[in-house]
């Protein structure tokens, strides 16, 4: 790939693939329009020297977690439901791909990009709880000392299929009894008063549904942004009386300023 100084690209296949099945990689991490159009880029060139299918192998999908609702009447209050990732999609389709391969696209009916596609064009979602719980026991369980009792905690009752995939497999593994919980992130007026908006009344504190006083925790997410959230699981967690807190999750993107948790 060759960039130009006013940032336009330029991709070129130095082989031959006419007449085979070409797979491209490309990620959709910062800066995600400029990973876009690079991959548009590579299909549409692959189509052009004559490949006969073209997979696209996108392990974070751009787009996937803005699913926001743009209102377009005042009077009746009606909702547009918008999706940057039904547009990703689109675009994939025009420019020729033949299949997707992608990570943890959610289930339909709450956003899944793979509805998005024609049903001629297959979307093929691998899940990662059970790799990386996988990982965790071979890598980091296995070297605690003293273990306590695990207990894996979903950021977000959306997350708790993905969670209960890592706990099933830990249960599996050791024979011992992990617990779950999922975390229940603060709730705020949202009344239209002025006092209560100033002031960002709290109506439901962030609580953690499950046991686990003097456990250690697994905390199980998606995608990680600025690490806000899981600051706040964190903190709630240890007020509950966690011990060690480890976290996995699956799309680390680490955008803007991130914040830590002591």
């Amino acid at each position: 790939m060759r960039r130009f100084s006013d940032g336009e690209t330029l991709i070129i296949i130095n082989e031959v693939v006419r007449g085979k099945h070409m797979y491209i990689v490309q990620t959709c991490s910062v800066p995600t329009s400029d990973h876009i159009i690079e991959l548009l880029q590579m299909v549409s060139t692959a189509r052009g020297a004559g490949a006969a299918r073209i997979t696209a192998i996108i392990p974070y999908f751009g787009y996937k977690h803005h699913r926001r609702g743009l209102p377009i009447s005042s009077t009746s209050q009606s909702r547009f439901i918008w999706s940057a990732a039904f547009d990703f999609a689109k675009l994939l389709q025009v420019v020729g791909v033949d299949s997707v391969v992608s990570v943890d696209l959610q289930h339909p009916g709450q956003g899944h990009e793979a509805c998005f596609f024609d049903t001629l064009i297959p979307v093929e979602s691998l899940y990662s709880g059970r790799m990386m719980a996988e990982y965790f026991y071979d890598n980091i369980y296995k070297e605690i000392v003293e273990p306590n009792k695990l207990v894996v905690v979903a950021t977000e009752p959306q997350f708790a299929k993905k969670a209960r995939s890592f706990q099933k497999y830990f249960k599996k593994r050791t024979n011992e009894n992990v617990g779950f919980g999922v975390y229940l992130k603060e709730e705020t007026n949202t009344s239209t008063n002025k006092y209560a908006i100033k002031h960002n009344a709290v109506i439901r504190p962030a609580e953690i549904l499950g046991d686990i006083k003097g456990c250690d925790v697994v905390i199980v997410d998606d995608v990680v942004n600025s690490g806000a959230t899981l600051s706040s699981v964190c903190h709630t967690l240890k007020k509950e009386g966690a011990k060690r807190i480890f976290i996995c999750a699956s799309h680390g993107l680490f955008t803007g300023k991130i914040c830590m948790f002591n």
